[in-house]
């Protein structure tokens, strides 16, 4: 017998030994990861963005959870959908939740009034959008909202994902390829049971937004740290999925806006000098920063 069959002949048992143990998973009502957990953070606590609650005539309906108004729209819509309704969830962060005003200029309050002219009664819109909510925190949401019969949920987000500190720990120091295979396991079950059993690395962040510009330091905060952008950049995409996911599983169809963005017309809030400059290149670069400066407040544009 050739090596190659001999090969093929050990990897068999092992392959069935995984699918066995991916079917019994599956059995026990173990989610994979990619639909659940996020690899890269957990969430001190864990607190619903609805609660159930009985209304005066006696039926049950989901409101907004008492605290979360710093954050969400009121909303308020029934817990069984009702017959021929399709249940629209807007999620994401300041965008979708209509800062600096509120959910009625939003797009979610715009798509709302125009599906109503459309079809009156057929549709029920809820804005679920949280101010400075990245997709980490919507993922987080998402996955409640699974449990709410969706029909489509509308996602708006990539805004949002530097705002807060994240050390991203060991999960930064690993290599690419390791990363990208942690990531494509979670995708089973076995993988992801071994994890939970064995304990994450994952860091913990608050149960609400606690972004760096609140802070008492405000854009000092901020320093350029192309790692840490890096992966920032790759949770991103991490979360994408997990929502695609989540929502699909719900039997909903996700609908992935590309946020808007006006780079041109807008300049950085802050801006420092490459760590590598040498020191007379550095001054340099202050020298003529300040002069740019002081033509703007003069003026004198061409200059600036």
């Amino acid at each position: 017998m050739s090596p190659a069959r001999r090969a093929l002949f050990a990897l068999v048992p092992t392959l069935v030994l995984f699918a066995g143990a991916e079917l019994g998973l599956a059995l026990l009502g173990t989610a994979p990861r990619a639909a659940g957990d996020d690899p890269y953070v957990g969430f001190a606590e864990n607190r619903p963005l609805y609660v159930e609650v009985e209304g005066e005539d006696g039926a049950r309906r989901l409101e907004l959870a008492p605290g979360k108004e710093r954050f969400f729209n009121p909303a308020q819509f029934a817990r069984a959908k009702g017959e021929g309704v399709r249940r629209v969830f807007c999620v994401g962060g300041s965008t979708t939740y209509g800062r600096p005003y509120r959910d009625l200029t939003s797009f979610c309050g715009w798509l709302r009034a125009d599906l109503d002219e459309v079809a009156p009664g057929g549709f029920e819109v809820v804005n679920a959008g949280g101010i400075s909510y990245a997709s980490y925190r919507v993922a987080n949401v998402v996955r409640e909202l699974a449990g709410y019969a969706p029909d489509l949920v509308v996602v708006y987000t990539g805004h949002n994902e530097f705002l807060e500190e994240r050390t991203y720990g060991a999960l930064r120091d690993r290599p690419a390829w390791l990363r990208r295979a942690d990531l494509a396991l979670g995708r089973t079950r076995v993988y992801t049971a071994l994890r939970r059993l064995a304990g994450g690395e994952r860091e913990q962040l608050p149960g609400e937004v606690s972004a760096k510009l609140d802070g008492s330091i405000g854009p000092d905060a901020y320093t350029r740290d192309d790692a840490w952008a890096g992966a920032v950049v790759e949770h991103f995409g991490a979360n994408l999925e997990r929502i695609l996911a989540l929502v699909r599983e719900a039997g909903a169809t996700p609908l992935v806006v590309v946020p808007a963005d006006n780079l041109r017309d807008c300049s950085p809030f802050k801006s420092e000098p490459d760590a590598g400059l040498a020191p007379a290149e550095r001054e340099r670069f202050e020298a003529l920063l300040a002069d740019g400066v002081a033509a703007y407040r003069d003026e004198r544009f061409l200059q600036a």
